[in-house]
């Protein structure tokens, strides 16, 4: 079982760079730093991969068993075949190809742990050569290096990965690393060609976009690198690049890409043009519906231009009296337009020294009456000629909850004028018109000037206030299921707006020991909480297998957990989830809860030995116990048996008894292994001296329950003349015409059947090994 979470060890980190904060800040405020990506979030790597396990283990229930699976593998003089393969729920780590060379490029690594599943080799004529069973006490597990290329968001807002095209499919049946390739690329066969397309799919998780309406990624692009040349691999990040829906993938970031996590385990990284685009522009559409806007690059900077839509002010009447007579002043309505791409002027939006400013620059004109005449006689007509700079500035802030960050208040608007009256037709009444409005008509200086200032500020302050709220749990939902897996401490906007957190803060603070324990029937495990210290932890306990009843209990004080009685559970184990509680803290860990003690594999093997002895004739087997204790081997005397290289341990070597040694045409060895409690353990080994019979499955015979067999001497069938009348191992019945029905309860994976051929006034022995339960078998020449 370690090998499963073998990534997600403690592992020193290289301590930050004195100036690496005022470094980074540095390196933001050159230039936009998303390379057309709408995000981009970079995780510790070592923190993404526990709060991965933990939610791992959090989640786990009995739905997340894949149903079995049954794969033929051919090659070479044996072909495998695998039976009843069950596997838990994918578990994803991030990597270095080496533990001991970091230099090797990081990876991905998706692994599935076998929990059930038979695996036999089967040479030419059907003959059944090894069988080994697997069950959880093997730890053995499926493999895979995914392939982070361009993951896309379905129409559920998942993030899809073709499972298919992962590679270096491995599963480690045994210690032959050709034997785990082979096996492995059966399975990667079995993804590519026998599922359908829909399951070929793996769902890296579920963006919950309920929290922000206006962020919804659509590509995902994962990657890890390490930390410069650091020496150990936890010093490593995993990058997201993230595009917006609507938006197109961005390009390969640099190499020269700089380092994000030195001080923080989660920087995400909104893109200034993405924040424009998704953020203030619909919040633009909220006062302005028939408003358009467009982003656009301003040197090296994005903004957002308003370039159409506009604000209307109504026609005003004053009064202007002088030396005993009142003259109504009319300013006609006017329409103050946002945009003005002409000259580049208008309303718009964009980042600036570290805050959000919206600007609006242009001028406009109001067409003025006097009621009064000019030198000539005519009604006065005019112009104001009005021209102005006005912005508006907000900030980013970080929520009190570390959930997402906010908008602050509207800080500060200033307007800048520029006034000047022009006449349409008499220059010399311009300064009877100015003193007119600005010095004698009351009205007008204390009425229309600040309304007119609030005409113009009002725009540049509503399109930044009230901004929406950015909720990061839509982009770090992309790799994590828990609402709480990042929380935020800062923000800035040198640029881009970037947010700094840390991973796991209530579910990885603290880590239980052991994470992963195997367990029997009725035994107990301590379990403790790292770091040590933490006081006021409750534990408690619950089912991840489904089934209530089969839990056992724990001391909600001490940690001590007992396991439940297996005697009338149905299947090889029980899975029970520990949690630790401590204010609002949470942490988990995994039990499986084991009928069986110790296991050996393969269980049962056929071995042809020549006269010259050679390390082909050598069988390796493999144990695992259930309290990690090496368990005792010996074999069962017969006076033809071989012999083990060790005494104890967890894998051994049997090499038989020379050819020339022994009379006997075939010698059946039993070996024994105990583990600590005294429970035994066995495993069969055939070794094949002198048997030229070929006795075996009759193809296309079996059934759920039955099998014929028969024997050959070259292509001459000699079933009538053989007696199927000694079983060897195993149970069932056999008939006098080699019908072999197997048990009612199956309690071993195999029948041994001794045969007994008279031929032409001779007797050979042979032997024939069934592997169970049956199944329909097709064999072959």
């Amino acid at each position: 079982m370690t090998k499963i979470f073998q990534a997600v060890r403690n592992l020193n980190k290289l301590p930050a760079s004195p100036r690496a904060s005022e470094q980074l800040m540095a390196w933001l405020e050159e230039t936009p730093r998303t390379y057309g990506w709408g995000a981009i979030l970079a995780y510790d790597r070592q923190k993404a991969n526990k709060m991965l396990k933990q939610e791992y283990i959090g989640r786990f229930n009995s739905e997340s068993v894949m149903l079995p699976v049954d794969i033929d593998v051919p090659g070479g003089a044996e072909r495998k075949q695998l039976y009843g393969y069950e596997f838990d729920a994918p578990l994803m780590s991030f990597e270095n190809y080496s533990d001991s060379d970091i230099k090797n490029e990081p990876r991905c690594v998706i692994r599935m742990p076998i929990v059930a599943g038979s695996y036999k080799t089967v040479a030419a004529k059907g003959i059944v050569t090894s069988i080994s069973v697997f069950d959880p006490l093997d730890g053995q597990v499926l493999s895979m290096i995914m392939n982070l290329e361009t993951g896309t968001v379905n129409d559920k807002n998942q993030v899809m990965f073709n499972i298919a095209k992962g590679t270096e499919f491995s599963v480690d049946v045994n210690n032959n690393y050709l034997d785990q390739v082979e096996v492995g690329s059966a399975f990667k066969a079995y993804f590519e060609s026998a599922l359908p397309d829909d399951k070929k799919v793996w769902a890296l998780s579920q963006i919950d976009t309920s929290k922000n309406q206006y962020l919804k990624p659509a590509i995902v692009k994962l990657s890890v690198r390490k930390r410069g040349e650091a020496a150990e691999i936890a010093d490593g990040e995993l990058i997201i690049c993230v595009s917006m829906e609507g938006d197109v993938a961005g390009y390969s970031l640099p190499e020269d890409f700089k380092y994000l996590t030195e001080l923080n385990s989660a920087v995400i990284i909104l893109g200034q043009k993405t924040l424009l685009d998704k953020a203030v522009s619909h919040q633009i559409l909220n006062y302005y519906p028939s408003a358009d806007t467009r982003v656009v690059l301003d040197g090296n900077l994005y903004k957002l231009n308003v370039i159409s839509g506009s604000r209307i002010s109504q026609a005003k009447e004053y009064y202007y009296v002088e030396d005993g007579s009142t003259y109504p002043v009319k300013i006609s309505s006017q329409e103050f337009f946002f945009g003005d791409p002409s000259d580049g002027n208008g309303l718009s939006v964009g980042v600036d020294n570290g805050v959000l400013r919206s600007r609006w620059i242009a001028s406009n004109a109001a067409g003025v009456q006097a009621g009064f005449n000019n030198q000539w006689g005519e009604r006065w007509h005019g112009l104001i000629k009005q021209s102005w700079l006005a912005f508006s500035e907000v900030e980013y802030i970080v929520k009190s909850d570390g959930s997402g960050v906010v908008a602050s208040d509207v800080m500060s608007h200033v307007i800048e004028w520029g006034r000047g009256i022009e006449c349409t037709n008499i220059p010399d009444a311009t300064a009877h018109l100015r003193r007119a409005i600005e010095e004698l008509c009351p009205q007008f200086r204390d009425e229309y000037l600040p309304e007119l200032d609030n005409t113009i500020i009002t725009p540049t302050v509503e399109v930044i206030s009230d901004l929406p709220e950015l909720n990061t749990f839509v982009l770090e939902s992309i790799l994590f299921k828990n609402e709480d897996t990042v929380l935020l401490s800062s923000c800035a906007l040198p640029n881009d707006l970037v947010m700094f957190g840390e991973v796991g803060p209530s579910q990885a603070a603290y880590e239980i020991t052991p994470m992963e324990a195997v367990m029997l029937n009725g035994e107990t495990q301590q379990f403790a909480i790292t770091p040590l210290g933490a006081t006021g932890v409750t534990w408690s306990i619950e089912s991840a297998s489904g089934d209530p009843l089969f839990i056992g209990s724990i001391d909600a004080t001490s940690g001590l957990y007992t396991a439940p009685d297996l005697g009338n559970y149905q299947g090889s184990q029980a899975r029970v989830r520990v949690i630790a509680t401590q204010g609002g803290y949470k942490t988990y860990a995994l039990v499986s809860v084991l009928k069986k003690t110790i296991t050996v594999n393969p269980l049962v093997t056929v071995k042809v030995i020549g006269e010259d002895p050679s390390d082909a004739d050598k069988v390796t087997l493999t144990a695992n116990t259930a309290d990690g204790i090496p368990p005792k081997w010996s074999l069962k005397k017969t006076g033809t048996e071989g012999t083990l290289d060790l005494e104890e341990g967890f894998s051994n070597v049997y090499t038989p008894r020379p050819y020339d040694e022994v009379e006997d045409a075939y010698v059946v060895d039993e070996i024994i292994l105990t583990d600590s409690n005294g429970l035994e353990q066995r495993a069969i080994i055939v070794v094949n001296h002198a048997v030229n019979i070929n006795s075996a499955m009759t193809e296309g015979s079996a059934t759920a329950t039955t099998v014929q067999l028969q024997c050959k001497v070259g292509k001459d069938d000699v079933t009538p003349f053989t007696e199927f009348n000694v079983l060897l191992g195993g149970a069932g019945t056999i008939s006098e015409t080699g019908l072999y029905t197997q048990a009612a309860e199956v309690k071993e994976p195999f029948a041994l059947v001794g045969c007994n051929t008279s031929y032409f006034g001779s007797s050979a022995l042979s032997y024939i090994l069934i592997p169970l339960p049956l199944s329909p078998y097709e064999g072959g020449e």
